[in-house]
């Protein structure tokens, strides 16, 4: 995914879930919206958020 570490990904998905804000308006430290972007599509297509394990799986797995 970019070389971006999975962790980054995740904080920066949940952190606009949590604010409701735009992709465009991720803070500068985030991972860049592209990537952060088509790592939630891939993600939620392969339903990794319908469970809380899956988001621990996520992170814990192999790239």
């Amino acid at each position: 995914m970019d070389g971006c570490p999975r962790r980054d990904l995740l904080d920066a998905i949940l952190q606009g879930d949590r604010t409701g804000i735009p992709w465009r308006c991720l803070p500068q430290d985030c991972p860049p919206r592209e990537t952060v972007c088509s790592s939630f599509a891939h993600w939620q297509r392969d339903r990794v958020f319908e469970h809380p394990s899956g988001l621990w799986v996520t992170l814990v797995s192999s790239p």
